[in-house]
């Protein structure tokens, strides 16, 4: 490879592989925190250090910076490439070797060789490189989308790029902000030592605004001038004085920061220290701005001030998978306008400019683009700092045109409703209770009835809200109003610890306003569990991706309305139901000490800790400690089961698994904790029933009757009286024998599984379940380990090797019938359609009767439930006609 640069090699490589000139940068300047543990030593603790990269390609033209980087281009060898490319998410990195130019993939910790391109005259059309390189696949690659089937890519990229800047930026921006706090107390005559006893950031909340505001105003001055336009070679490492860089910020951006230039002396004095000491060891252009985001979640929000407004972090992912999930196309782009009422510091803005920006036409300059994005676009939030952070975010965003967003500081729920009415509200309302209209409520009740009265007819909405809200009696009115307003298409029930700061889990609500057209549909519940959190905020579909009859339906429904063929009667007609007695805790027992007893205690067997006993046999002395009862109780509950036999089941749900109840049989008469229920048959010496019932609860049956009730973590003792038992003496006596053979073989794990799965079989029949109900249930248990180990409803096989086809192929759905779609598919089904599984990818809003899309990766049905379902861009267009119209009868 002689005759150039290469640097030039580099970037003819780059364009040979689908990157213009325009979105090739040279002399990119790039921050690497200090996670990266390079040998260079910052000039401050905690920084890192600004590595120049030779070139940097990015997927679209603008913006240049993390979000959109794809491949790096290092002169200096692999170390410092990946460095760089870890610092900005970037999927791949060319470095020169003595053949020519090394190209690798960067996962992360190590680079991946995949190929040397030693001669540039040779095709490169259809190789690995020009396939994996090209910025369609490189941007899929880079947010987590499905794995590439040529090569063993990473995932989770920009997310650890997002994770790394922020964790080093965040202590950064809280420093300077405790300073500035304390350099404005000291200028406006605060007493100190008051600032200290009362906390940084509440000691004097007008101060502490101000040094807020301070510190936003000096992030933007730094990003507004790292992040100028330059030359093809430019260097933006260089900076001027604070009076320029606040200077270039006003002229550039002035309705948003021209207030700089009406500082007092002494706020002036601490803007641009805050400049200095912000900027030493960073170069913020290469930040994605919802870094920002993230910042103001951990750095610019005091603890007690985030439980006051219950604020919790959106995930970048999480909003992107939002807004990409709302069918923005079937409305009018002229029409498209969207507010946050609780922008917080703007994720789910920022997810928005994205999600319509990718709509926009792809002839308009900048610009154009900006000027139409700044009327769709408004949020407000009542916290100061929040809404400055989300103007600075969204204006960061839109460089070099990014000014002029309508973003406001107000209470939504006090404020009078939009001259013009949104078509698409999104949020994450505050997780916290009220008490202002006299009633105890979720906050989140008083947002969804704003959205309620402020959406236009056919418009959508996007919101997230704690779980307990679905199922809650405080928030019944509102979910009703919910049900007759709107069509809820797609409900999402996300694990514990999605929020950062959270431990409650959240779920996500899409819905769209009723308007007397193209009503109906039927609605996708996707369960996420813990393990699949963080594929399911890259984009992949979680195992469990439900079908609830109607878009109407209770919001707390997960699957289907459970229908029974066979006769039964209600478990507290045959058994005693009750939780184990409150166990005093070890510091109440050591504080009681000897005590004597008192004249109604007895010595009992106390069973502590339910994983003492394998699933399904019976309990054994080991596993129990002698107690007595009830002294050693908080109270006598739980005293008319303790003598009998019975069936221990545990009495809360697992936040990590569909699989709801552990079982066992108590033939010893103990006495159990109180997050076990004990069920006992009246008739105590009726072995076929007590067997019987060890048998039903440890079914997939029992776990999905529990979740079609309901999303309670703890299993109300109503649903338990309640729980259907067969009549038939004939199911009793083999589904006790079936329990009797468990509880024999509960150590064997080979023999179990296999009396296990017989046992499935025989729930099932003995009910009479209707077809639908089972085979969402069984999607809903589909590859989670019961109790014992086993896995009894494996999940259904897909095509081995995903499609590469690029086609595009336009497709409708003819019906829903249960789970399943008769789809149609230019140039794979004929016009009747086939009746296929309803696709894991397959947006909530098209799983009706009607709805169109467009699929990508499909050559033929084997390739179906792998391919991706996308709206399709004119479907405002089209929306309402008939099917047969627009696909013509040929489809």
């Amino acid at each position: 490879m002689t005759g150039s640069t290469t640097l030039e090699r580099a970037r003819d490589l780059l364009n040979r592989v689908g990157y213009d000139d325009h979105s090739v940068q040279s002399a990119f300047p790039v921050w690497i925190p200090e996670r990266a543990k390079s040998p260079r030593s910052s000039t401050r603790r905690g920084r890192g250090f600004v590595e120049v990269a030779g070139v940097v390609a990015f997927t679209q033209r603008e913006p240049k910076d993390m979000s959109t980087a794809a491949v790096v281009f290092h002169e200096r060898g692999d170390e410092p490439a990946l460095q760089a490319a870890r610092a900005l998410g970037a999927p791949f990195t060319i470095t020169p070797d003595a053949e020519g130019l090394r190209v690798c993939v960067a996962d992360g910790e190590r680079l991946q060789h995949l190929r040397t391109v030693s001669n540039l005259t040779d095709d490169l059309s259809g190789t690995e490189i020009e396939f994996l390189l090209r910025p369609e696949a490189a941007s899929r690659i880079k947010v987590g989308l499905r794995q590439l089937p040529l090569f063993e890519v990473p995932v989770n990229l920009l997310k650890n790029a997002h994770a790394g800047s922020t964790e080093c930026l965040g202590p950064i921006v809280g420093r300077a902000l405790s300073e500035a706090d304390g350099a404005l107390a000291a200028a406006f005559g605060i007493d100190e030592a008051r600032v200290a006893e009362a906390g940084r950031l509440d000691a004097n909340r007008d101060t502490h605004r101000g040094a807020a505001r301070l510190v936003v105003g000096a992030l933007a001055a730094l990003f507004l001038w790292d992040s100028r336009r330059l030359g093809s070679d430019g260097d933006s490492r260089s900076r001027s004085t604070a009076d320029e860089l606040i200077h270039h910020a006003t002229r550039t951006s002035g309705e948003s920061f021209e207030w700089l230039h009406g500082l007092a002396p002494d706020e002036t004095a601490v803007l641009h220290q805050l400049i200095d000491q912000l900027g030493i060891g960073v170069n913020y252009r290469s930040l994605d701005p919802s870094v920002l985001c993230h910042v103001y979640e951990l750095a610019l929000v005091a603890e007690d001030r985030r439980r006051e407004l219950g604020i919790y972090y959106t995930p970048p992912g999480l909003a992107r998978r939002m807004l990409d999930s709302l069918p923005v196309e079937f409305i009018d782009p002229t029409e498209r306008r969207v507010l946050d009422p609780t922008c917080g510091s703007g994720t789910l803005l920022i997810a928005a400019h994205e999600r319509l920006s990718g709509l926009q036409p792809a002839g308009w300059s900048l610009e154009e683009r900006h000027q139409d994005l700044r009327v769709l676009l408004n949020g407000n939030d009542i916290d100061p700092f929040a809404s400055e952070i989300a103007r600075l975010s969204m204006l960061l965003k839109a460089q070099p045109a990014g000014n002029g967003w309508s973003i406001t500081c107000e209470d939504a729920l006090l404020s009078a409703a939009p001259a013009v009415a949104p078509r698409i509200i999104v949020m994450n309302p505050p997780w916290r209770y009220t008490s202002g209209s006299g009633e105890r409520e979720q906050l989140a009740d008083r947002f969804v009835r704003l959205a309620l009265e402020w959406l236009a007819p056919g418009g959508l909405l996007g919101a997230v809200v704690p779980t307990s809200w679905l199922s809650a009696d405080n928030s019944a009115r509102t979910r009703d109003r919910l049900s007759e307003q709107y069509e809820v298409f797609e409900l999402w029930r996300l694990p514990e610890r999605t929020f950062t700061r959270a431990s409650q889990a959240a779920s996500v609500l899409l819905a769209r306003r009723k308007n007397g057209k193209d009503g109906g549909g039927n609605r996708v519940v996707r369960q996420v569990w813990n393990s699949e959190r963080e594929s399911f905020l890259n984009g992949e579909p979680p195992t469990s991706n439900l079908i609830v009859s109607s878009v109407s339906s209770p919001v707390a429904d997960v699957l289907p309305p459970l229908k029974l063929s066979e006769p039964h009667q209600r478990l507290d007609e045959v058994a005693l139901t009750r939780s184990g007695p409150q166990p005093l805790s070890k510091a109440e027992l050591e504080e009681r000490g000897d005590a004597p007893a008192s004249n109604s205690s007895r010595p009992v067997w106390y069973l502590n800790e339910f994983d003492n006993v394998q699933p399904y046999a019976e309990v054994e002395l080991d596993a129990l400690e002698p107690r007595r009862f009830p002294d050693d109780f908080a109270g006598n509950r739980g005293a008319g089961i303790i003598d009998l036999r019975k069936v221990l089941v545990s009495a809360a749900r697992s936040a990590n698994s569909p699989w709801r109840f552990r079982v066992a049989v108590d033939l010893l008469r103990v006495a159990c904790r109180n997050s076990i229920r004990g069920i006992a048959p009246h008739d105590q010496s009726d072995d076929d029933l007590l067997f019987a019932l060890l048998a039903i609860f440890g079914t997939g049956f029992a776990s999905a009757y529990v979740a079609s009730h309901g999303v309670d973590r703890n299993i109300p003792a109503p649903l338990m009286h309640g729980f259907p038992v067969p009549t038939s003496n004939r199911s009793i006596r083999r589904l006790g024998e079936l329990g009797r053979m468990a509880s024999r073989n509960a150590h064997d794990p080979k023999l179990l599984a296999r009396i296990l799965d017989d046992t499935e079989t025989q729930v099932w029949s003995a009910y009479g379940t209707s077809p639908e109900f089972q085979s969402q249930a069984q999607r809903l248990l589909a590859q989670h380990l019961a109790p014992d180990g086993s896995v009894r409803y494996p999940m259904h096989a897909a095509a081995e090797t995903p499609s590469t086809s690029t086609m595009r192929r336009f497709g409708s759905i003819h019906a829903i019938e249960g789970a399943q779609a008769r789809i149609c598919i230019n140039g794979v089904t004929d016009s009747d359609g086939e009746l296929i599984d309803i696709p894991a990818r397959m947006p909530g809003w098209m799983v009706r009767s009607g709805a169109t899309f467009d699929a990508h990766g499909i050559e033929s049905m084997d390739d179906v439930l792998n391919a991706d379902f996308r709206f399709q861009r004119m479907s405002w267009r089209t929306f309402g006609r008939d099917i047969e119209s627009i696909i013509g009868s040929d489809a």
